[in-house]
């Protein structure tokens, strides 16, 4: 009997010890929601707000789970009940300004309503509402100068904040103009906000300030994130159709003393000035290297870059019988970053005179690094042409 009581107490000390109380309901969603397991976040305040039905944080903690599952209106309901409770809670208007915006029927008023509630109310996650009211007065109100002011109060706030300079360089974009934008773009992307939209409007901007090499760069690079992108497409097109127009001799000129001088700026202002990225020199150079072959011997990977988006052939050849690639293996360490840069943009590893091919130079030089580099399309391209020639 003593036994069996105590049995009884034991048990009931445990269900008091974990017992979940509305606290923990509430750390655990939040941390579900870290987590992104939004679905369990979204029962346990439920739970939660059946015992705690005035409880602004938990309505607004639901919220932000539904808005994470797209479930906009269940969003503003509830962020909508959060400020009914706690009227100054900035949050609050934070999450319901997300919903009105992103829902299938955009409400840009109501957004930009809460987006300014939330700059008066919550010191620490104004800049949030600066950067989306900004993206607010772009899209829908045109009214660019505002954009610009607003992006400017959240760069001041946080100048590391990439989609902020993204919305002033649209709104410079749209007043025409062209330098204040390429410069909000540049650094847009410099601050790892580079999406595939950042990079095709970038690519336009350099387009319109005639910096075609750049504008080719960055159409290159937003099709590396979107391939479908046609506005990137469209755009690599128009740049390299500048490129090919008649060449500048000065300019084709300067570019080969730059590139010999590893010069990169110097080079990349040629080229924006008409060089041609694809000349060889009798006069200077017996061998007629071009100014791709010299950046991959000098193994710098920007020129090379550069030229490349200029439209640079990977594949020419000068008297020697000798590539870009084959320039990648001179030296006394081959350059795997080089390799990589340009069996990316269609090198030929075979290509050349009987013993000049990169393939027949790597194999001279058992370089046994270069063989076995990590993972990935180019590397594994190299390696099967290692293998059918039987080296490795």
């Amino acid at each position: 009997m003593v036994f069996v009581a105590l049995s009884l107490f034991l048990f009931i000390q445990a269900e008091v010890v974990f017992a979940q109380t509305p606290i923990d309901l509430l750390t655990r969603a939040k941390a579900s929601i870290e987590n992104k397991n939004n679905e369990s976040a979204v029962k346990d305040l439920t739970d939660f707000t059946k015992s705690e039905a005035s409880n602004s944080e938990a309505f607004a903690t639901r919220a932000h789970a539904y808005i994470n599952l797209k479930k906009y209106e269940a969003a503003i309901a509830d962020s909508s009940r959060a400020i009914e409770i706690s009227p100054n809670f900035g949050w609050a208007y934070y999450l319901r300004g997300l919903a009105y915006l992103w829902q299938t029927k955009t409400d840009a008023r109501s957004a930009k309503a809460d987006f300014t509630k939330l700059i008066a109310l919550d010191p620490k996650l104004a800049v949030e509402g600066y950067r989306f009211r900004a993206g607010i007065n772009n899209e829908f109100d045109k009214d660019y100068a505002a954009a610009i002011s607003d992006a400017n109060e959240a760069i001041r706030l946080n100048p590391t904040y990439g989609n902020a300079f993204a919305e002033r360089g649209w709104a410079n974009l749209q007043l025409n103009k062209y330098e204040p934008a390429a410069s909000d773009y540049r650094q847009a992307v410099k601050l790892k906000f580079a999406t595939s939209n950042v990079y095709t409007t970038l690519s336009f901007v350099e387009f319109k300030l005639k910096n075609y090499a750049q504008a080719g760069a960055a159409a290159r690079k937003a099709l590396e994130l979107d391939p479908n992108n046609q506005n990137a497409k469209d755009n690599l097109a128009g740049a390299l159709a500048e490129q090919k127009k008649k060449y500048n001799a000065a300019a084709t000129e300067a570019l080969w003393s730059a590139a010999k001088n590893n010069d990169t700026q110097a080079a990349i202002e040629a080229l924006n000035q008409g060089a041609d990225p694809n000349a060889t020199f009798n006069y200077y150079d017996v061998l007629k290297t071009t100014s791709l072959m010299v950046a991959s011997l000098k193994r710098n990977l920007e020129l090379a870059s550069a030229l490349i988006n200029a439209g640079a052939n990977v594949n020419a050849l000068e008297e020697m019988g000798g590539s870009a690639l084959t320039y990648s293996f001179k030296g006394e360490a081959s350059s795997k970053e080089m390799i990589n840069l340009l069996l990316k943009n269609g090198a030929d590893i075979n290509l050349g005179e009987e013993g000049s091919s990169p393939l027949k130079l790597a194999a001279i030089k058992d370089d046994e690094e270069i063989i076995e580099i990590p993972q990935g399309w180019c590397e594994c391209q190299y390696q099967r042409h290692f293998r059918r020639n039987s080296l490795v």
